[in-house]
């Protein structure tokens, strides 16, 4: 017996008890789990058949979810009342079918609907929207719409029709939604973008689709993705017009070898249309591949791998541009690879389009390879023809995106040709053709400072012949050196080009940081024939005006926003020496108007006398450049030329003296002027001292007529000669072993 067993109670009675209690707990706990697990599979008979039919009763409060998420009406339906034919999905990301679909603009936008798309299917990832809830741009796994008609519009102030909840005051683009695949049959775009100054209507039909890793896919070389768009407006104020085509995947065996027929995903109209699209898109391909050569090879790896054709046709303004090549996404053109032909009034106003800062020149027609992997473009031009020249490349563009080292994007390469002719590079310079008469011929055109800022650049230059825009100077063959912009500093480093069998090298810089470009060269020149560099036109057998071989240096600073405010700052010194030189006797005798010897020159011939000693040293300051030393030297006579040269308000205040040896019967030896403006020079002789002779040589002639010429006799002045001609050796033997250093 159990000793606390309570004394009323049986024994048997408790024992009941005991044994009872645990199969009561039991029975609760089962049945419990009965309610769950009853509970549980009505909830997954209801998710299934919610998946089923499309949870139909969700569409109304998706919308009104949407509309007060988004701050935009969002329907499913035309008819609000009506019933709604949308379906829902859940299981294994967010899936959406419609046949209506319409999102309102915003409520400052005049469009009647930011989209409106009929038939439509919308799948997200989980991952995806939780993405675009942290603000990283949204990515869309698929949507397909039979139509589909977008207005997107961008203000000045930032806000855009496509972004949704707080706004953006940046004038940087708003990233657009990417997508896996999208597919639209017929497609209507409207783009207004007033801080680019950019208006576009589009209509395009589409397929995008992604890779599949299934050995199935892998095996299938048809094309899955297709787009064709054609689109006119205007951007950056510029008439804007293009058609593109572009069709994929095939495989680059099949590509390669043959013209393929690949499928595609039904577009359910112009099916042949389309057919013919893909054929012409593979055939682009092929030729992009045919027309590399051996030194675009690299390139010619990336068009065979990427595997999207691309057939593109566009005209900005006056440019022009024909693509015909392959890309890895039809939609974000983010690698694409292929031949170009692109034509402009000028590389500047094309380099703005992309970005990329390149010169104002002449109209130029161009055409080559292109590659771009990311934020990388590579770029073999095969022809760049501006105006007459003729030129070619090899250039590599990294933007800052790519290269976390770079602030802003470099500009790399070699820049070679055949020909080149600064008229063509013209407008680079600040000057511009002009039918008009100009009173000044210093261009005044104020450089794009803010252009040197926008990137860096680092570019081999070898040319085989440059024309210096003048018909009295040879030109230069071979013109090499290195081209830096960085920082905003310009700069030719290792110039080095021959000309008259001579050389000229040294360094060109222009600092464009500060509000004022600041102007630094360095040059020299040795052994520069002057019989060939200036172009003299002689009879045959008369020996050139000036020969010898000339060697110098100039180094001169300035600033300013033109060539013109450059040139009238100018400071420093441009000195040259002439070495084994001969001048002609006809000039220096009509130089000192020395009639009789002249003639004699005349009847006898001319004949060449040599230079004892030839040097110019001028000092510019504040772009005034006035001689220090300008003298020719013979044993017939010295020419010294002395005044004043001003790049400020272009004046010409010269004059030159010519200080016989020798005696001669008839001369009026009077100084040569050489005066007015660099637009109309006026050359003229000192009256003073002719007047003087003149009038003696009359009064002389009343009192006999043989007296008349006594004034016109010039006994010379040796020894003035002889002490200046002193003079000018030991400048010139001073110069040629102290060369000029920046001041």
């Amino acid at each position: 017996m159990n000793e606390k067993a309570s004394p009323l109670m049986p024994e048997s009675a408790t024992q009941a008890l005991v044994t009872q209690a645990p199969s009561a707990k039991l029975s609760i706990n089962r049945r419990w789990l009965y309610m769950l697990g009853g509970l549980f599979m009505v909830l997954v008979a209801g998710v299934a058949v919610g998946e089923y039919l499309g949870w139909p009763f969700l569409a109304g409060p998706l919308a009104r979810e949407l509309t007060a998420k988004l701050e935009r009406r969002v329907s499913f339906s035309a008819n609000e009342n009506a019933e709604s034919k949308v379906s829902i999905r859940f299981l294994g990301g967010l899936r959406l079918n419609s046949p209506l679909l319409e999102i309102a603009a915003p409520s400052w936008s005049k469009a009647p609907h930011l989209l409106l798309a009929n038939d439509v299917v919308l799948e997200l990832r989980y991952i995806d929207i939780w993405r675009a809830y942290r603000d990283e741009p949204l990515r869309i796994k698929r949507l397909q719409a039979n139509s589909l008609d977008a207005h997107l519009e961008r203000l000045t102030d930032g806000r855009a029709s496509w972004q949704f909840g707080k706004k953006s005051t940046s004038n940087n683009p708003v990233a657009i939604p990417t997508f896996g695949r999208l597919q639209v049959n017929k497609g209507v775009l409207s783009y207004k973008d007033v801080p680019l100054q950019t208006s576009i209507d589009a209509d395009f039909s589409l397929v995008n689709g992604e890779h599949s890793d299934s050995k199935a896919d892998a095996i299938d070389t048809s094309a899955n993705t297709f787009l064709k768009a054609n689109a006119t407006g205007y951007y950056h104020k510029l008439p804007l017009k293009f058609e593109l085509v572009s069709s994929g995947t095939v495989s680059t065996k099949t590509i390669s070898t043959k013209t393929a027929s690949p499928k595609i995903a039904p577009m359910t109209q112009n099916s042949a249309d389309h057919s013919d699209k893909v054929s012409q898109a593979i055939d682009a391909k092929n030729i992009a591949i045919k027309q590399l050569d051996s030194n675009g090879s690299d390139i010619k790896d990336k068009v065979e791998s990427i595997p999207i054709t691309l057939d593109l046709k566009a005209k900005v303004g006056r440019a022009a541009l024909t693509f015909k090549g392959t890309a890895a996404n039809a939609l974000n053109m983010t690698d694409f690879a292929g031949h170009f032909d692109l034509k402009g009034p000028s590389m500047a106003a094309v380099g703005d389009l992309f970005g990329v800062t390149l010169p104002t020149t002449a109209e130029f027609n161009t055409g080559g390879l292109i590659n771009k992997q990311g934020g990388v473009w590579r770029v073999k031009v095969d022809n760049l023809d501006i105006g007459a020249s003729h030129l070619n490349g090899d250039f590599r563009y990294a933007t800052s995106t790519y290269d976390a080292d770079k602030s802003i994007p470099l500009l790399s390469g070699t820049l070679g040709g055949s020909k080149l002719l600064l008229t063509d590079l013209g407008p680079a310079f600040g000057t511009v053709p002009s039918a008009v008469k100009r009173v000044k011929m210093l261009p005044t055109r104020p450089f794009d400072l803010a252009s040197l800022r926008a990137m860096d650049a680092d570019i081999s230059v070898d040319i085989k012949y440059v024309d210096l825009n003048t018909s009295f100077l040879e030109p230069l063959r071979p013109l090499r050196g290195h081209l830096q912009l960085k920082s905003g500093i310009l700069s030719l480093r290792d110039l080095d080009a021959r000309t008259a069998e001579g050389r000229l090298w040294g360094n060109l810089s222009l600092d464009g940081r500060g509000s004022k470009a600041l102007w630094d060269s360095n040059l020299r020149w040795d052994g520069v024939k002057l019989e060939r560099w200036v172009k003299q036109v002689r009879d045959d057998g008369l020996p050139p005006y000036i020969s010898g071989r000339l060697n110098g240096q100039a180094v001169l600073k300035g600033q300013g926003i033109s060539t013109a405010e450059i040139l009238a700052t100018l400071s420093g010194n441009i000195r040259s020496e002439l070495q084994d030189g001969a001048v002609s006797h006809f000039v220096i005798e009509v130089a000192g108007l020395d009639l009789a010897q002249a003639m004699g020159v005349l009847f006898k011939g001319d004949e060449s006398l040599p230079v004892q000693c030839g040097i110019f040293d001028l000092i510019a300051k504040e772009g005034v450049f006035r001689p220090h030393v300008m003298v020719v030297d013979t044993k017939d006579s010295a020419v010294w030329v002395d005044g004043s040269l001003s790049l400020a308000t272009e004046a010409l205040n010269l004059r030159a003296i010519v200080m016989p040896k020798d005696f001669s019967p008839l001369t009026l030896r009077a100084p040569l002027q050489i005066r007015g403006s660099f637009a109309n020079p006026e050359v003229s002789l000192e009256k003073q001292p002719i007047g003087i002779k003149l009038a003696s040589s009359l009064f002389l002639g009343l009192l006999n007529p043989l007296a008349a010429l006594i004034p016109l006799f010039d006994n010379g002045d040796t020894k003035e000669a002889k002490s200046r001609a002193a003079g000018c050796e030991a400048l010139m033997h001073r110069s040629l072993n102290k060369p000029l250093t920046a001041q």
